[in-house]
């Protein structure tokens, strides 16, 4: 039911120098509906040599505003989840000055939450803003999977890097998620398909400022949904 409540790994915030590594099987933030009203709850690394290592990373269970922020370090990690009920609204996690998150498995924005992000490269005033996003295995990377998981969004910006080995998905059932790739980002990934289910509407992709996309899989916009 908490709020403001962190973990950071560091010997001083955002200290280059500095390195610590964690390994669990799950964690967590903002588990309960209440958790999350008033402030942000959050795990973090913020050096470097930091690395963590999960089987479940879960930002916002049922509750608002739960974080992730590997700015610096690696992380190894096989599901992420950011907004798991329809109640988990405002959660995030974030990749910047060249950190690098590497998901083995499931990697779900808005699973039934709503308003949920992930960004990839982050302007947090360090000198490197770019952040790594790899998707390996065989899983999707998918935005707004329930028809209550609307308004979802990933953002590469920064010169940063995604890379996803099958297909990035934007709206399952969900919609008005996005993915905006800019300011000279790269992406790549297997195919990609938007708008999938008939609930699926006004989802969309923009890829600006120099960025670029390649694929090496089929694009299907609206498999079943309108206005994508």
């Amino acid at each position: 039911d908490g709020c403001a409540s962190f973990v950071y790994s560091g010997p001083a915030l955002r200290n280059p120098a500095g390195s610590a590594s964690s390994d669990a099987a799950t964690i967590h933030t903002s588990v309960r509906a209440t958790a999350g009203a008033t402030d942000y709850n959050y795990i973090g690394t913020y050096s470097a040599g930091a690395t963590l290592t999960a089987t479940d990373l879960v930002m916002g269970v049922a509750g608002q505003q739960g974080g992730a922020d590997t700015y610096g370090g690696n992380w190894s990690v096989v599901n992420t989840a950011i907004g798991v009920q329809s109640t988990a609204t405002a959660n995030y996690v974030a990749i910047s000055d060249s950190g690098t998150l590497t998901n083995s498995g499931v990697f779900t924005v808005g699973v039934a939450g709503s308003g949920n992000n992930a960004y990839v490269g982050f302007n947090d005033g360090a000198a490197s803003q770019r952040g790594t996003l790899q998707v390996t295995g065989t899983n999707d990377l998918a935005l707004g999977a329930a028809a209550t998981a609307d308004n979802n969004r990933l953002t590469v910006d920064h010169g940063s890097t995604l890379t996803v080995a099958r297909n990035v998905i934007v709206g399952i059932d969900g919609r008005s998620n996005s993915l905006i790739a800019d300011n000279g980002s790269i992406l790549a990934s297997g195919g990609a398909r938007i708008g999938v289910n008939a609930g699926a509407t006004d989802n969309y992709v923009t890829v600006t400022g120099s960025s670029a996309w390649s694929m090496d899989g089929t694009v299907r916009v609206g498999d079943k949904g309108s206005s994508n």
